[in-house]
């Protein structure tokens, strides 16, 4: 139970640091800008290949711990 703690605070750690660092580092416009319809598809086409990417990672990772676990 333990271990599960510590490892729970060192991701909640790294989630801090990457968000400080976007938050420093990664300047976002004052003003909106407007993109094309064909550049909002590819963005979303991308977004969407990152997401199910993460998911299936953390199916994996899921299934890793519960193995790991019996």
């Amino acid at each position: 139970m333990k271990k599960v703690l510590i490892e729970l605070l060192i991701l909640l750690g790294i989630g801090g640091i990457l968000w400080a660092a976007f938050a420093i580092f990664i300047k976002m416009p004052e003003r909106p800008t407007l993109i094309s319809i064909e550049n909002e598809q590819s963005i979303g086409e991308r977004m969407l290949t990152v997401f199910y990417n993460l998911m299936d990672l953390l199916r994996k990772t899921i299934y890793i711990l519960i193995l790991y676990s019996l």
